[in-house]
């Protein structure tokens, strides 16, 4: 029976094509879930659900990968035949340079390892504490008794606190007693927490805000849930999930919305699924499979010298046998021929070349650190150098990963804001022309900030977000209007909230301001507009007419396609908690974006006119890539295709067109590892960028694989040559200068 549901996974139509009966029959099991007996037999059939652990690279591998080298191999020869022939003060000085060059490359290789640990501990857990009478955030490990601590939904607690506020205060305690990654299962009809490595498909899991999901999952329910599924799709934000559907089997993973993976974390809501797949049978394993199966290639540097170095060969072996032959012909001795021989051949050996270029691509390397390029393997400097096509990310590469206000609609005007990421500094523009933001908008960016619940703190010499990143745009658009946040929250304390659900798509806050309830509300234009009986005009609160209606939602259909994110905002006054969902006043729409880095745009042009091409490859919607591409001038006679689309091509068909294509949208790991691949077999040396899991086999395969040292994954460094250490494209093209 568990190996027909090992089979099936594998050859029969995908979980999110079936409905829930069908899931629960296909996987005999049911809403109580398995029994305690049933878990532990198919336990033995699966095995654990882990993931088939990657050794580190050892120093001991790391001095000895420096003798895979032709020269080295045949300067060791030429020593041997040296000592032989009783030249011992030739023999020292190669073995002199021969050490001299494996050393450097080995101090070399291992500083990167060592620098890519200390990447490693940058995302140990951290905490936000209150010191010197603010907020900080600090390592965990620097907690002290005494230290205030602030808990917010989605963190970790990192350390045995006492209480002194908690509101609306829940703490999942589940993996209390285990060190071991834990779920919420349900077994023998009621709730147990079990390591993660024991589940099995049948398994029914519990999520909730703040989990790591244990395994990959058809949901049976889900309230309000939304997943981060940045490492595994790339996607920039968080999915929100539904479990009452069924999809085609050609959606691809970042639209599965009645499925959760392995890996990926909720940051929202709660939900419940049944384990489909384990170990090395779920979508991370699937990746984990192609990383080992693919092998990395040898740079351009190697294969010349290695080229060098057995030309140099089969060059000293004619010269042994001409000689020989000619003195034996003379009547010299045999012997003395072939030492003579031996010797002139030892001669032909250029035995300070693997010194001479140890040396040059060390220098280099210590160059590229200090523009931010950390290098793991010296032969990469030269491959970097050699590149013609760069595969790059859009989120967090060639964009901030900070959510961005950029248009507004109030009063019926259009509005326009300039600026990028969290830093609150920005200019507002009204029919092209610069001017202050007027009382509408002051009045619509007021609501949005006090109908949110993330915060914008100055730390660490830059501006960061405390919460949801869309949020954070309200309120750094509200900042660079010149409102003061804290005032506001201060003059208008909130008393009441109906919060954000999957269901009513908005969310209203209450607040007391001058004798009364005031509610505000943020959410989906369609939701808010149909809650609406008046709009904010240039001449003051009307009635909202059914063209006025379509005014509005005409406007945001006009963000939308042009990749905005957009969101209404309406407010009632008075209120109060039973009727503050009906008679809102309008009052106007956000569109915000994850916006292109000023820098990289440059680093694209500079790369264009050396004849470097640069593709992107992104989870993300095809809209938003297309928008970003052009901003940043990659997208101008390209074509945009999905990963679906490319599943319906053929490798003759897609290598026929793979140079006319600028982005790659919606795309799979397998995606990813295709393009490379293609552009690789069309004789291009390949750089491709990556920061998640679903990146690491594209890396490993591509000529030189950058990861990026912020929001890389442990995975995707260890797969990647070279590690950009601020997550900038802009560095990847400083260090092709260098």
């Amino acid at each position: 029976m568990a190996t027909t549901i090992s089979e099936r996974s594998r050859s029969q139509s995908p979980w999110h094509t079936l409905d829930l009966d069908t899931v629960y029959t296909e996987l005999y099991t049911s809403p109580q879930g398995l029994t305690g007996d049933e878990a532990a037999r198919r336990l033995t059939l699966y095995g654990p659900n882990e993931l088939q652990a990657t050794t580190r690279i050892s120093p001991w591998t790391i001095l000895l990968n420096q003798f895979k080298n032709i020269l080295i191999i045949i300067l060791l020869i030429a020593t041997g035949l040296s000592i032989l022939l009783g030249h011992g003060i030739e023999s020292i000085a190669i073995i002199v340079i021969v050490l001299f060059a494996v050393l450097l490359g080995f101090i070399q290789e291992y500083r990167a390892e060592r620098a890519i640990e200390a990447l490693r501990q940058m995302a140990a857990p951290n905490a936000t504490v209150l010191r010197d009478g603010r907020e900080q955030v600090v390592p965990a490990r620097t907690l002290v008794p005494g230290d205030i601590v602030l808990l917010r939904a989605g963190d970790r607690v990192p350390a045995d606190l006492r209480l002194i506020e908690a509101v609306n205060l829940q703490i999942e305690e589940a993996a209390l007693t285990m060190a071991a990654p834990n779920a919420t299962v349900l077994r023998d009809g009621r709730e147990q927490v079990v390591p993660a490595r024991t589940l099995v498909p049948g398994d029914i899991v519990l999520l909730r805000a703040g989990d790591r999901v244990p395994a990959d999952l058809r949901l049976i329910e889900a309230v309000n849930l939304q997943i981060e599924e940045a490492a595994l799709t790339g996607e920039s934000l968080p999915v929100e999930k539904t479990a009452a559907i069924t999809l085609p089997p050609s959606v691809p993973v970042a639209e599965r919305k009645n499925m959760v993976y392995a890996g990926t974390s909720v940051s929202y809501g709660r939900g419940r699924g049944i384990v489909v797949a384990t170990g090395m049978q779920t979508e991370f394993g699937t990746i984990a499979t192609m990383l080992q199966t693919i092998e990395t290639g040898r740079t351009p540097l190697q294969e010349n010298l290695d080229q060098v170095g057995h030309t140099l060969a089969r060059v000293a072996l004619v010269i042994v046998a001409v000689i020989t032959l000619l003195g034996f012909w003379r009547g010299q001795p045999l012997v003395e021929m072939i030492i003579f021989g031996i010797a002139l051949a030892v001669a032909v050996v250029p035995e300070a070349l693997p010194a001479v270029v140890t040396i040059s691509l060390a220098i280099g390397v210590q160059r590229m650190v200090k523009r931010n390029a950390l290098m793991r393997r010296l032969p990469a400097v030269e491959t970097l150098g050699s590149t013609s096509v760069i595969c790059t990310d859009k989120t967090g590469t060639l964009t901030k990963d900070e959510m961005t206000a950029r248009r507004v609609f109030v009063a019926g005007r259009w509005w326009e804001i300039t600026g990028s990421g969290y830093e609150p500094v920005g200019e507002f523009r009204c029919d092209d022309h610069l001017v202050l933001p007027d009382e509408a908008v002051c009045q619509l960016l007021r609501a949005a900030t006090l109908a949110s619940d993330a915060r914008v703190v100055y730390r660490d010499q830059r501006w960061q977000v405390q919460g949801d990143p869309t949020e954070a745009a309200l309120i750094v658009a509200a900042m660079k209007a010149g409102l003061v946040v804290d005032d506001l929250v201060a003059n208008a304390p909130r008393v009441a909230e109906i919060p954000f659900s999957s269901e009513t798509k908005r969310m209203i806050t209450l607040h007391h301001e001058h004798g009364e309830t005031v509610a505000y509300a943020k959410g989906a234009p369609e939701v808010i507009v149909a809650a609406c009986r008046h709009w904010l005009t240039p001449h003051g609160v009307a009635p909202l007419s059914l063209a006025d209606r379509e005014t509005i939602l005409q406007a945001a259909q006009t963000m939308a396609e042009s990749a905005l994110r957009v969101l209404a905002i309406a407010t009632k006054a008075p209120a109060t908690l039973s009727d503050a969902e009906h008679d809102l006043t309008f009052l106007g729409l956000v569109g915000m974006i994850d916006p292109p880095r000023a820098e990289a745009k440059t680093a694209i042009q500079t790369c264009q006119t050396a004849g470097i091409r640069v593709v992107m490859i992104t989870g993300d919607h095809p809209l938003t890539a297309a928008a970003i591409a052009r901003e940043l001038g990659l997208l101008v006679n390209g074509r945009v295709i999905t990963g679906s689309e490319l599943d319906t091509l053929s490798d003759e068909e897609f290598a026929r067109i793979v140079d006319t294509i600028d982005v790659y949208a919606r795309v799979a790991p397998v995606h990813k590892l295709r393009v490379v691949t293609t552009l690789q077999q069309k004789g291009y040396v390949v750089a491709m960028t990556g920061d998640g899991v679903n990146d690491a086999p594209a890396l490993k395969k591509a000529d030189i694989g950058i990861a990026m040292g912020i929001t890389g994954t442990d995975v995707t460094k260890e797969a990647a040559a070279m590690t950009i250490t601020d997550d900038n494209f802009a560095s990847i093209v400083a260090a092709v200068e260098e």
